[in-house]
């Protein structure tokens, strides 16, 4: 039981938000819960195996089924089984490069942008570039720039430059809206910053994985749930397992932005997380290294990592002798350790999509 500590005071949580303290410890309740305890403790396996040495980052993992909404596994490391921090669902940290994704599918459903027809220039952005902001600087992380570059491209090598102005071209606001839509529920300041990652407050891995799942899930946002159903002492059952699905893109929307977040895995920042099944994703990396993310999916599974230390100042320079702490050298290898298991032998592709996508080259301002 104790183990499984902390997903159990988010459903406790998650009971007082619906039905109130009061009614919740009258007690008497059954409460049929979405997780997975194989799948639970393949997460706490492949956080161990990857961060589980004295002085090691924290890590926390979330998985959603995207077909239903369902939380099927919660972790976080061992290591902070001191404190009742639930940094899965409760912290809230700077994402880096995983909030991208949320500017492609603004581009791509707001613009009909097709990632692979839209072209930017990579090069450094000096303060000055953009109107109304003039400290704002952008760098890529390696320093290096590639000209112009497609957003498919620009989004496998995870280029900074060409995402900030696109985000300046869709319109930060819009980036926000689209975020909120599939499911980020933390506070966003709509400004050009976030779209590549710059979060005041921070989001936490459950909203990434939830989010990621829109896109899976072919277009569908489902909120993510813990409880399929709840039984009261009067014999009364309240079901909780089947949520509200809204229509955030279309399922050929999704797809062109599936194929694009494929090419990270195969080519991109994001090659420790194959498992050499169809899959897509996005790496994260803050620019001091306190964050490090992989966010991404099979066909049936939507799985966010992150790893970082819990004060949120103090730099993964060097974990393990693996370098600067990138979302792909410390998260992706949790993600990929965790899936080849979860997937559980599947490696079944995406569906192809009932409306394909006919998109155009999209041409802003800063273009």
């Amino acid at each position: 039981g104790h183990r499984e500590q902390y997903f159990f005071d988010y459903v406790k949580q998650a009971l007082f938000d619906k039905f109130g303290v009061t009614r919740v410890r009258q007690g008497g309740l059954k409460v049929y819960t979405t997780i997975d305890l194989l799948k639970q403790q393949e997460a706490r396996q492949a956080i161990a195996n990857n961060e589980g040495q004295p002085g090691d980052p924290a890590a926390s993992l979330v998985t959603i089924d995207p077909s239903n909404g369902h939380i099927v596994a919660m972790a976080s490391s061992s290591n902070y089984d001191n404190t009742n921090f639930n940094y899965a669902a409760q912290a809230h940290r700077q994402t880096g490069s995983a909030f991208k994704v949320f500017v492609l599918m603004a581009a791509i459903h707001d613009y009909n942008a097709d990632p692979n027809q839209t072209y930017y220039n990579s090069h450094e952005l000096l303060p000055g570039w953009l109107p109304g902001y003039p400290t704002y600087h952008v760098q890529t992380s390696e320093h290096s720039y590639q000209g112009n570059i497609s957003l498919a491209k620009a989004l496998v090598i995870s280029d900074n430059t060409v995402f900030a102005q696109l985000d300046a071209d869709v319109g930060p606001d819009k980036v926000r809206d689209m975020a909120y839509k599939m499911g980020i529920t933390s506070h966003l300041d709509g400004i050009p910053a976030e779209g590549i990652g710059g979060l005041r407050y921070g989001v936490s891995a459950l909203e990434m994985a939830d989010a990621y799942a829109t896109v899976d899930n072919g277009g569908y946002h489902i909120p993510a749930t813990a409880i399929t159903k709840v039984q009261f002492a009067d014999g009364s059952v309240v079901n909780l397992g089947d949520p509200p699905r809204t229509q955030v893109f279309s399922d050929g929307e999704a797809a062109a932005a599936i194929n694009v977040m494929k090419g990270v895995i195969t080519s991109g920042t994001g090659t420790a997380a194959d498992i050499g099944c169809p899959a897509a994703g996005k790496t994260g990396t803050t620019s001091n290294y306190t964050d490090a993310w992989f966010v991404g999916f099979t066909p049936k599974l939507s799985t966010a990592v992150w790893v970082g230390y819990p004060d949120r100042t103090t730099s993964m320079n060097d974990v393990n002798g693996l370098g600067p702490g990138f979302g792909g050298t410390l998260a992706a290898p949790i993600w990929h350790d965790y899936m080849l298991k979860a997937t559980n032998g599947y490696c079944g592709d995406f569906p192809p999509p009932t409306q394909p996508f006919q998109g155009t080259a999209f041409v802003g301002i800063y273009a």
